[in-house]
């Protein structure tokens, strides 16, 4: 039987040439054995596309990929700082807890930005329409603790100059937030990208405010923060550097596909599945994508910038007076790796 041959694509061309460009990265005699990535949940998109194309990156590094989605935040952070992982994939606002928790760490790739996140929402047609209006009114939240809620802390202590705990009736431990906002348990949510993925579209509910709105108030024309991204032992880091930059050039190609081509990029979001991901349409990562800031930000926003180190100063700051952190980190630029994937490290 005759199997025909044709042309590559340019996808396939785009591809070729990211994992050329990682085997030369990892060129020497050097192989890790093993790189063990987690993260909670497991419905961030690029996440996802690259955990789907693992076998790719294996080849390239000499190295098994271990994707873990954990059931939440607190069971992912615990895996990393027993030593279960040496990848985690969280917000920044977990640096300074985890530096305390296990020693020197750092964020060295991003791949969320503050956009349409964690939304603060309440039913279609309620009388709140502002942060100031939750006064006195009961706000379902994941946890007062959540690495989520944290931002939330902080740019309310910055905007409003109030502090969340002290003029809102925080409601913790709800399984469904939007249902409990229908029916008037309470007032308003915090719902995380993939719950407003699901509630959105049916308009029975109306956004009070986000991150990216209350963030414009607070820095005005300010690069948006990075809101989620891998962090690891700084030990680690430097034993594993070549893997960190080919994982580095693996999500650049992902995010280079989301750019060019949005359909095919959501389709292998939606394709992956483990035991413990729950399956999601191609509209859900399309719009859990658009939640995390992809639409608006750049390949070069990846790679971590100094920039990126000025902001979180400012929100870790904010953080310490909202009772967040016990103080800010004297040190933030220890806390990230600058320019991890980028040509010459």
């Amino acid at each position: 039987m005759t199997q025909r041959v044709g042309h590559p694509s340019r996808r396939e061309l785009l591809r070729a040439g990211a994992l050329a460009g990682a085997a030369a990265v990892l060129g020497g005699c050097f192989r890790p054995s093993e790189a063990r990535i987690g993260i909670a949940f497991g419905t961030q998109p690029l996440w996802r596309v690259v955990a789907a194309r693992k076998a790719e990156i294996e080849r390239v590094a000499g190295a098994a990929l271990r994707f873990t989605a954990y059931p939440s935040e607190t069971e992912a952070r615990a895996a990393f700082q027993n030593g279960s992982l040496d990848i985690l994939a969280t917000q920044p606002s977990q640096l300074p807890h985890l530096r305390a928790a296990v020693g020197p760490v750092q964020l060295f790739l991003a791949i969320a930005w503050i956009a349409e996140s964690l939304p603060i929402i309440t039913a279609a047609g309620a009388s709140i329409t502002s942060v100031s209006e939750l006064t006195g009114k009961r706000l379902a939240i994941p946890a007062l603790d959540d690495p989520g809620v944290a931002y939330w802390r902080a740019f309310i202590y910055g905007v409003h100059r109030f502090r969340i705990e002290d003029r809102i009736e925080l409601v913790t431990g709800l399984d469904n937030p939007g249902l409990a906002v229908l029916n008037g348990t309470v007032d308003a949510a915090i719902v995380n990208s993939g719950l407003w993925a699901a509630f959105k579209p049916t308009g029975r509910f109306a956004i009070v405010s986000d991150l990216s709105a209350e963030w414009a108030r607070l820095a005005p024309g300010r690069p948006t923060p990075i809101f989620g991204g891998y962090l690891a032992r700084r030990g680690w880091i430097e034993t594993n550097r070549r893997l960190v930059d080919a994982l580095a050039q693996a999500t650049a190609s992902a995010f280079d596909e989301y750019k060019r081509d949005p359909a095919a990029f959501a389709a292998t979001a939606a394709s992956y599945q483990d035991d413990a991901v729950a399956p999601r349409a191609p509209s859900e990562m399309t719009a859990i994508a658009g939640f995390l800031g992809m639409r608006e930000a750049t390949v070069d926003r990846l790679s971590v910038a100094e920039s990126d180190v000025e902001t979180y100063q400012q929100i870790w700051e904010l953080m310490a007076r909202a009772s967040y952190l016990r103080e800010a980190p004297a040190d933030p630029r220890d806390l990230f790796l600058l320019g991890a994937g980028r040509t010459g490290g």
